[in-house]
């Protein structure tokens, strides 16, 4: 921002959603389940078209498909959806025909919290869906479990 770049940033719950609008004010828009179709269209029209719009702020399922975010090259995931194709979709936001700049993704994931577990099963999952696709034999284990088996190791 203090670059005069345009930056898009993901999260799941409204809380996040709302102090991260509030923190940068005017410089940001937002879109989540609360919003209606025409506010939508507005936040992306402001960030697509508004110089003085750095932040575009959104829910990753709300705004993960559907809307095109290529005025900014950059994108965080603050807070992680449960699955893989959520942070695909969303990725494709800014990454797409019309963009003419390198693309630049940041997943920021603290140590000990629930983020990082969610990672960790994204990650396994991803490799699920790869052995899937290349016709392997998996192992008999699902995100639930998998998510049970870390709580129990207290993970």
């Amino acid at each position: 921002i203090e670059n005069e770049e345009k930056i898009v940033v993901f999260a799941t719950h409204h809380e996040i959603i709302d102090s991260i609008k509030e923190k940068y004010g005017d410089l940001a828009v937002k879109f989540d389940g609360r919003s209606s179709a025409e506010e939508k269209n507005k936040a992306v029209n402001e960030f697509q078209n508004n110089s003085n719009v750095k932040v575009f702020v959104a829910n990753i399922q709300t705004a993960g498909a559907g809307i095109t975010l290529t005025s900014a090259s950059k994108l965080c995931f603050v807070e992680l959806a449960w699955t893989p194709g959520d942070h695909l979709q969303a990725e494709d936001r800014i990454h797409r025909i019309g963009q003419k700049d390198s693309v630049n993704i940041y997943y920021f994931i603290a140590k000990d919290t629930v983020e990082e577990k969610i990672a960790k099963l994204l990650i396994n999952k991803i490799k699920t869906l790869n052995k899937i696709l290349e016709g392997k034999v998996l192992e008999e284990d699902n995100l639930l479990s998998a998510l049970l088996n870390l709580i129990e190791k207290g993970e």
